[in-house]
Protein backbone atom coordinates (compact mmCIF):
# COMPACT_ATOMS: atom_id res chain seq x y z
CA UNK A 1 0.00 0.00 0.00
CA UNK A 2 2.85 2.15 0.88
CA UNK A 3 4.35 1.58 -2.38
CA UNK A 4 0.73 2.07 -4.50
CA UNK A 5 0.09 5.89 -2.68
CA UNK A 6 4.15 6.55 -3.47
CA UNK A 7 4.02 5.84 -7.11
CA UNK A 8 0.40 7.84 -7.48
CA UNK A 9 2.33 11.03 -5.56
CA UNK A 10 5.25 10.55 -7.72
CA UNK A 11 2.85 10.57 -10.77
CA UNK A 12 0.97 13.35 -9.62
CA UNK A 13 4.07 15.64 -8.86
CA UNK A 14 5.47 14.72 -12.28
CA UNK A 15 1.87 15.55 -14.18
CA UNK A 16 1.83 19.27 -11.86
CA UNK A 17 5.53 19.82 -12.81
CA UNK A 18 4.83 19.14 -16.41
CA UNK A 19 1.94 21.49 -16.44
CA UNK A 20 3.71 23.96 -14.56
CA UNK A 21 7.04 24.48 -17.45
CA UNK A 22 6.58 26.68 -20.30
CA UNK A 23 5.59 25.09 -23.59
CA UNK A 24 7.41 26.40 -26.52
CA UNK A 25 5.66 27.32 -29.71
CA UNK A 26 6.51 28.69 -32.97
CA UNK A 27 4.22 32.02 -32.03
CA UNK A 28 6.47 32.94 -29.01
CA UNK A 29 9.29 33.22 -31.62
CA UNK A 30 7.51 35.32 -34.24
CA UNK A 31 6.17 38.93 -33.77
CA UNK A 32 3.18 40.14 -32.48
CA UNK A 33 0.62 40.88 -35.76
CA UNK A 34 -3.28 42.74 -36.51
CA UNK A 35 -5.45 39.99 -38.19
CA UNK A 36 -7.45 42.52 -39.77
CA UNK A 37 -12.09 41.47 -41.07
CA UNK A 38 -13.14 43.47 -44.04
CA UNK A 39 -15.76 45.38 -42.69
CA UNK A 40 -15.17 45.32 -39.41
CA UNK A 41 -16.05 48.51 -37.10
CA UNK A 42 -14.75 49.69 -33.89
CA UNK A 43 -15.58 53.07 -31.87
CA UNK A 44 -13.36 54.83 -29.17
CA UNK A 45 -14.16 57.93 -27.25
CA UNK A 46 -10.87 59.94 -27.44
CA UNK A 47 -10.41 63.50 -25.08
CA UNK A 48 -7.84 65.81 -25.55
CA UNK A 49 -6.71 68.16 -23.24
CA UNK A 50 -4.76 71.06 -24.44
CA UNK A 51 -3.07 73.41 -21.78
CA UNK A 52 -0.91 76.65 -22.22
CA UNK A 53 0.75 78.37 -19.29
CA UNK A 54 3.17 80.98 -19.46
CA UNK A 55 5.19 82.35 -16.87
CA UNK A 56 6.56 86.58 -16.61
CA UNK A 57 7.67 88.73 -14.00
CA UNK A 58 5.73 91.67 -12.91
CA UNK A 59 6.86 94.63 -10.26
CA UNK A 60 5.14 95.41 -7.53
CA UNK A 61 5.93 98.84 -5.38
CA UNK A 62 5.11 99.00 -2.15
CA UNK A 63 6.27 101.79 -0.31
CA UNK A 64 9.75 103.28 -1.46
CA UNK A 65 10.60 99.64 -2.64
CA UNK A 66 9.50 97.35 -5.68
CA UNK A 67 9.56 94.21 -5.88
CA UNK A 68 9.32 91.39 -8.61
CA UNK A 69 6.61 88.72 -8.56
CA UNK A 70 6.72 85.64 -10.67
CA UNK A 71 3.06 85.68 -12.74
CA UNK A 72 1.36 82.40 -14.24
CA UNK A 73 -0.94 82.54 -16.77
CA UNK A 74 -3.46 79.57 -18.23
CA UNK A 75 -5.05 78.66 -20.64
CA UNK A 76 -6.71 74.97 -21.38
CA UNK A 77 -9.51 73.45 -23.83
CA UNK A 78 -11.19 70.09 -23.75
CA UNK A 79 -11.91 68.40 -26.91
CA UNK A 80 -13.84 64.86 -26.91
CA UNK A 81 -14.74 63.04 -29.52
CA UNK A 82 -16.13 59.41 -31.10
CA UNK A 83 -13.78 58.11 -33.77
CA UNK A 84 -14.89 55.56 -35.75
CA UNK A 85 -12.59 53.09 -37.45
CA UNK A 86 -13.75 50.99 -40.36
CA UNK A 87 -11.49 48.30 -42.56
CA UNK A 88 -12.44 48.39 -46.07
CA UNK A 89 -9.96 46.37 -47.54
CA UNK A 90 -7.42 44.33 -47.09
CA UNK A 91 -4.59 43.74 -49.04
CA UNK A 92 -2.20 40.77 -49.71
CA UNK A 93 0.36 41.13 -47.21
CA UNK A 94 -2.26 41.77 -44.53
CA UNK A 95 -2.36 44.97 -44.26
CA UNK A 96 -5.73 47.20 -44.32
CA UNK A 97 -7.27 50.33 -45.64
CA UNK A 98 -9.34 52.17 -43.04
CA UNK A 99 -11.53 54.88 -42.86
CA UNK A 100 -11.55 56.46 -39.29
CA UNK A 101 -14.83 59.03 -39.08
CA UNK A 102 -14.43 61.57 -36.04
CA UNK A 103 -17.96 62.57 -34.53
CA UNK A 104 -19.77 63.72 -31.97
CA UNK A 105 -17.37 66.19 -31.11
CA UNK A 106 -17.69 68.47 -27.53
CA UNK A 107 -15.65 71.07 -26.95
CA UNK A 108 -15.43 72.65 -23.03
CA UNK A 109 -13.21 75.22 -21.87
CA UNK A 110 -12.79 75.39 -17.90
CA UNK A 111 -12.66 78.87 -16.35
CA UNK A 112 -9.18 81.13 -15.91
CA UNK A 113 -8.12 83.62 -13.80
CA UNK A 114 -9.03 87.00 -14.63
CA UNK A 115 -5.64 88.37 -15.75
CA UNK A 116 -5.65 89.78 -19.01
CA UNK A 117 -3.09 87.70 -20.43
CA UNK A 118 -4.83 84.55 -19.70
CA UNK A 119 -7.84 85.87 -21.56
CA UNK A 120 -5.73 86.10 -24.66
CA UNK A 121 -3.96 82.82 -24.49
CA UNK A 122 -7.80 81.64 -23.99
CA UNK A 123 -8.85 83.42 -27.01
CA UNK A 124 -5.81 81.76 -28.86
CA UNK A 125 -6.62 78.47 -27.75
CA UNK A 126 -10.24 78.43 -28.37
CA UNK A 127 -9.60 79.76 -32.24
CA UNK A 128 -6.94 77.00 -32.49
CA UNK A 129 -9.21 73.97 -31.60
CA UNK A 130 -12.90 75.31 -32.69
CA UNK A 131 -12.33 73.81 -36.38
CA UNK A 132 -11.02 70.56 -35.34
CA UNK A 133 -12.32 67.86 -35.38
CA UNK A 134 -15.20 69.60 -37.33
CA UNK A 135 -18.44 69.45 -35.46
CA UNK A 136 -20.38 68.22 -38.85
CA UNK A 137 -18.30 64.92 -38.81
CA UNK A 138 -14.50 64.48 -40.38
CA UNK A 139 -13.60 61.34 -42.26
CA UNK A 140 -9.97 60.09 -42.60
CA UNK A 141 -8.34 57.36 -44.79
CA UNK A 142 -4.71 55.53 -44.28
CA UNK A 143 -3.24 52.55 -44.32
CA UNK A 144 -2.59 50.20 -41.46
CA UNK A 145 -0.23 47.20 -41.59
CA UNK A 146 -0.18 44.40 -39.12
CA UNK A 147 2.40 45.66 -36.68
CA UNK A 148 0.81 49.16 -36.92
CA UNK A 149 2.36 51.45 -38.95
CA UNK A 150 0.55 54.09 -40.81
CA UNK A 151 0.69 55.69 -44.11
CA UNK A 152 -1.36 58.53 -45.61
CA UNK A 153 -1.99 60.27 -42.57
CA UNK A 154 -2.12 64.21 -43.61
CA UNK A 155 -2.55 67.33 -41.80
CA UNK A 156 -6.24 66.80 -41.48
CA UNK A 157 -5.49 64.36 -38.56
CA UNK A 158 -4.69 66.72 -36.00
CA UNK A 159 -5.60 70.25 -34.54
CA UNK A 160 -3.88 72.85 -36.96
CA UNK A 161 -1.20 74.06 -34.73
CA UNK A 162 0.73 77.75 -35.57
CA UNK A 163 3.98 75.65 -35.15
CA UNK A 164 7.18 76.42 -35.97
CA UNK A 165 9.28 73.82 -38.41
CA UNK A 166 10.04 70.91 -37.30
CA UNK A 167 6.62 70.36 -36.34
CA UNK A 168 7.37 68.37 -33.81
CA UNK A 169 4.22 68.45 -31.89
CA UNK A 170 1.48 68.14 -34.71
CA UNK A 171 4.06 64.83 -35.77
CA UNK A 172 3.47 63.42 -32.62
CA UNK A 173 -0.03 63.81 -32.64
CA UNK A 174 -0.78 62.72 -35.79
CA UNK A 175 0.03 59.12 -34.40
CA UNK A 176 -0.85 59.32 -30.58
CA UNK A 177 -4.80 60.79 -31.58
CA UNK A 178 -5.38 57.19 -33.37
CA UNK A 179 -6.98 54.85 -31.84
CA UNK A 180 -4.10 52.21 -32.37
CA UNK A 181 -0.64 51.04 -31.64
CA UNK A 182 2.82 50.26 -33.18
CA UNK A 183 4.15 46.85 -32.54
CA UNK A 184 7.62 45.68 -31.96
CA UNK A 185 9.50 44.39 -34.94
CA UNK A 186 10.29 41.44 -32.57
CA UNK A 187 8.85 38.85 -30.46
CA UNK A 188 7.38 40.21 -27.15
CA UNK A 189 8.47 38.93 -23.87
CA UNK A 190 7.54 39.22 -20.73
CA UNK A 191 9.76 41.58 -18.42
CA UNK A 192 11.90 43.08 -21.78
CA UNK A 193 11.12 46.26 -22.85
CA UNK A 194 11.34 47.63 -26.58
CA UNK A 195 11.71 50.99 -28.17
CA UNK A 196 11.66 51.80 -31.78
CA UNK A 197 11.66 54.89 -33.62
CA UNK A 198 8.81 55.94 -35.74
CA UNK A 199 8.24 57.89 -39.24
CA UNK A 200 5.57 60.20 -39.81
CA UNK A 201 4.72 62.61 -42.80
CA UNK A 202 3.05 65.64 -43.02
Amino acid sequence: MTHLLGAVLALLLSTLATLALPRSSPAQDKPLERRFVVAETAAYRIQLTVRIETETQQTTTIGAKTYVQQATDRAETRLTWIATRRILSIDAAGNAEVEETLSDVDRSSPAVSDSANSSALQQVLTATTRLWPASTGQVLSYRESRNGNLQGLTAAGVPQLDEASPRLLSLWLLRALRPTCALPARPVRPGESWNESRAVQL
